[in-house]
């Protein structure tokens, strides 16, 4: 569930240009230590949501 929202908030990042997508990586890993989380799993963001 949290893959898919950190996903989703990379994804909006990338559409609306405020991180490239050779930041993706990078921006994905200091979420994830900001948010204390030691793995990731690539999840889609789920259908329907804005």
């Amino acid at each position: 569930m949290i893959n898919s929202l950190i996903q989703e908030l990379l994804n909006y990042g990338l559409q609306k240009e405020l991180i490239d997508s050779y930041e993706e990586i990078y921006s994905r890993n200091l979420l994830l230590d900001v948010l204390n989380l030691k793995e990731w799993k690539k999840e889609e963001p789920k259908a329907g949501r804005s």
